[in-house]
């Protein structure tokens, strides 16, 4: 019979029997002699390098890669103190270290550090500068650092502020170049080289380049002895003040100066001074021939360039003029270096707009001023002649007007001034009030004011704070109980009727009352009342909570009082607590409720005088609980319950009491499977009872291969010979020899006729177990 599936035995028993770890964390010792995972060891001493692996850990069997092209290297376990050691020759080199346990497949990958400390070093190139201009000069460095290894870094910092260059060990022999900006203007500058790697323990080396000198071009200026001049003055002194860079710190090379001073010959050409070296002997002075502006130029050399500046000269005229003026008394000249105080033709000298002489005629007119004195008395103020002035005490004052030729007459004011007065008085009046002139009559409520001669014969004006309250009369209805007494407090009316009064308004002035009156009579009775543990009295007023007589007022249907008897019995409501344990509800005492979950709730029912009685339901709610369970048999199964035994296959449901005394509703998806069967024990010991291991039951097997394992893996029986299989079975032994009691290892594969999988039991695995 052909066989289509094969057993892989070892596959099978490590599932059975072992269990598998996989990606475990484990660590080794770095140089520090820390755990780690990535574990990083350094040898800084140029020469060969001992590793030694050791861990805080125990390990099992283990494999090393040492990384350097060397055999794998393999051990059987590692335990502390133990290591494993591997030397390395001498050499610049990186190595990686893997560390494998064998058994859990737990990898540990470190890194072998060789080298020596980095020592940082700068050199200039062959031809290059270490003297030249910003934003032209291409600066050359070469890094000749030595010791250099692959886990080296480089920072160039070339001393300007910008930010530092960082390379990594390929830089090591190269040359870096760097063009210093525009704005670089301190002249001399140093460049840094910093070199770390693994040995310099974070303190890098240092290289330094100095001096390395930057230059720049002047600022050229002009500084001239005039820029205006008035003709005939046209002598002007030049000299070369420009702002030279960085002159202390070397820059001297190719210090010229050209001068370009315009048309100073008078031949319609620029006149030039060629190059010549700075400084020059002496300034140079120019006499320029004429009257114009004349274009000075300098051009500045030096060793990063030339540099232009311009300044422009003017030659001007002198000018005069003529003015007419008028003044009073005396009369200040433009320039302010006369005073002259009679009519007359004058001459003065002050400059024009271009700072030369401009000389003035004036034609002056002066007229005179004059003066007078008059006497005023006045109230309270006076106003000014002028009417600039406004006086308020009695004195002598000067006042200036304009007289008959527009100059100033000044007038003496012998001034007597008199107080007007004032003052202020409050009134409260009824209906009206008189002013103190008795020119008014108000008759509202305001702040008036009136005005009577005082003794000076000036206004005594009187602020009057008036009040005027009216008098009021009004009609009121009342209804009252029994009797009244009127608002005055001056009479008691116990008789319906229409009456007067009068009393003071809240302003003090008369108020006349109609009194249209209403007198009802109080009432009593007596009721009796039956409660539940309180009663609120008919008023609404008291509560009372025992039984007793007692006495309520309430108003009438005429709205006097009501005065109530009550005779009054008060029952008493009561309490309880129950406790109770319901599967998944529970009704209450009362009916009105049902309770699903565990809590403690409140019910009432009535208790036996009518009150209400008050329970606590202390609950527990016990949940009923479901399950599916799908089995696989022969011929018939019995339920959880014992209750059914069903022989065919179906979905069944049986009840069982769960852990808390509710129902346990199991449903049981049932397969009857009449494939094949086995027993879990037998016993080989020639009894004819039991003796062998036999597989019974389908006869409708297709395909069979079926193996027994001892519990080391070996296999001690296995036959694909179907239905031989059902009447010999295994006997327990092994190449003729009896095997010990014990447990084993069964396997099947195979298929019935109609394709479904070949099952033992409802498996493919089991357990038998060997008895002698």
């Amino acid at each position: 019979m052909k066989i289509r599936y094969l057993i892989s035995l070892n596959l099978i028993l490590f599932a059975l029997l072992h269990t598998f770890s996989a990606n475990a964390q484990c660590e080794l010792l770095n140089g520090s002699g820390n755990a780690s995972s990535n574990p990083l060891w350094v040898s800084c001493s140029g020469g060969s390098y001992t590793l030694f692996i050791q861990s805080n850990s125990t390990f099992g069997a283990w494999t090393i890669d040492w990384g350097d092209g060397s055999t794998l290297q393999s051990g059987t376990e590692l335990a502390p103190p133990a290591f494993i050691s591997h030397t390395y020759a001498a050499a610049v080199a990186n190595y990686d270290v893997i560390f494998t346990e064998v058994g859990t497949g737990c990898v540990v990958t470190g890194l072998v550090v060789m080298e020596e400390p980095v020592n940082a070093s700068i050199q200039i190139p062959i031809g290059g500068v270490t003297q030249g201009c910003a934003s032209i000069t291409t600066y050359e460095f070469t890094n000749s650092s030595t010791d250099v290894s692959q886990n080296t870094t480089f920072t160039w910092d070339f001393g300007d502020g910008s930010p530092p260059q960082v390379y990594d060990h390929t830089n090591a022999g190269r040359t870096v170049q760097y063009t210093y900006p525009p704005e670089a203007t301190n002249c001399i500058y140093q460049v840094t080289l910093s070199a770390s790697n693994y040995c310099s323990f974070g303190t890098a080396s240092i290289a330094t380049f100095n001096p390395v000198q930057v230059f720049s071009k002047d600022e050229a200026a002009i500084q001239a002895s005039d820029v205006l001049l008035c003709y005939p003055n046209t002598s002007v002194t030049f000299e070369n003040v420009t702002n030279r860079n960085c002159t202390p710190q070397g820059n001297v090379f190719q210090r010229q100066e050209l001068w370009n001073f315009g048309d100073h010959w008078g031949t319609g050409a620029d006149s030039i001074i060629g190059w010549r070296p700075w400084p020059p002997a002496s300034p140079i002075t120019i006499d320029y021939p004429n009257i114009g502006r004349y274009n000075v130029m300098l051009i500045d050399s030096n060793f990063c360039g030339l540099d232009t500046t311009y300044l422009d000269i003017d030659i001007v005229n002198s000018s005069s003029s003529t003015i007419t003026e008028t003044a009073c008394d005396s009369y200040t000249s433009p320039s302010g270096n006369f005073v002259w105080t009679s009519s007359n033709t004058y001459m003065d000298v002050i400059p024009n707009a271009v700072g030369c002489d401009s000389t003035i005629t004036v034609n002056l007119t002066v007229n005179n001023s004059t003066s007078s004195t008059i006497t005023e008395t006045s109230c309270d103020n006076y106003t000014s002649p002028s009417g600039n002035f406004v006086w308020t005490n009695s004195n002598t004052y000067m006042d200036v007007i304009p007289n008959a030729v527009g100059c100033d007459s000044t007038i003496t004011v012998n001034l007597t001034v008199n107080n007007s007065t004032s003052s202020t008085i409050t009134e409260i009046a009824c209906d009206s009030y008189t002013s103190p002139s008795g020119n008014f009559v108000w008759t509202s409520s305001n702040t008036h004011m009136d005005v009577v001669p005082n003794t000076a014969g000036c206004d005594s004006t009187i602020t009057v704070d008036l009040t005027i309250n009216s008098s009021t009369s009004s009609t009121i209805t009342e209804t009252v109980c029994d009797n009244y007494t009127s608002p005055s407090g001056n009479s008691t009316w116990t008789i319906s009727g229409t009456y007067m009064d009068a009393i003071p308004n809240a302003m003090g002035c008369d108020s006349t009352i109609t009194v249209n009156l209403t007198v009802n009579n109080s009432t009593s009775s007596a009721i009796t009342e039956i409660a539940c543990d309180s009663y609120t009295s008919p008023s609404g007023n008291f509560v009372w909570t025992s039984s007793n007589t007692y006495t309520d007022v309430i108003p009438n249907a005429i709205g006097c009082d009501s005065t109530i008897t009550v005779n009054l019995t008060v029952n008493n409501s009561t309490s309880s607590t129950i406790t109770e344990t319901a599967c998944d509800n529970y009704t209450s005492p009362s009916g009105n409720f049902t309770w699903t979950n565990s809590d403690t709730y409140t019910d009432v029912i009535p208790n036996s005088h009518g009150c209400d009685s008050l329970i606590a339901v202390v609950l527990t709610i016990q949940q009923s609980t479901s399950s599916t369970v799908t089995k696989m048999v022969g011929e018939s199964y019995t339920s959880p319950s014992g209750n059914f035994i069903w022989t065919e296959s179906g979905i069944y449901q049986d009840i069982l009491s769960n852990s808390v005394g509710c129902d346990s509703v199991i449903t049981v998806n049932l397969d009857i499977r009449t494939d094949l069967f086995l027993p879990t024990l037998f016993t080989p010991n020639g009894d004819q009872k039991n003796d062998a291991f036999i597989v019974r039951g389908n006869p409708d097997v297709e395909e069979i291969n079926f193996t027994i394992f001892d519990r080391d893996g070996n296999k001690v029986f296995n036959t694909a010979d179907w239905p031989q299989i059902s009447a010999i079975g295994w006997d327990g032994t092994k190449g003729g020899k009896e095997q010990p009691s014990g447990t084993y290892v069964w396997v099947v594969k195979g298929l019935l006729a109609d394709g479904t999988p070949l099952l033992i039991n409802g498996k493919e695995t089991g357990f038998i177990r060997l008895l002698r």
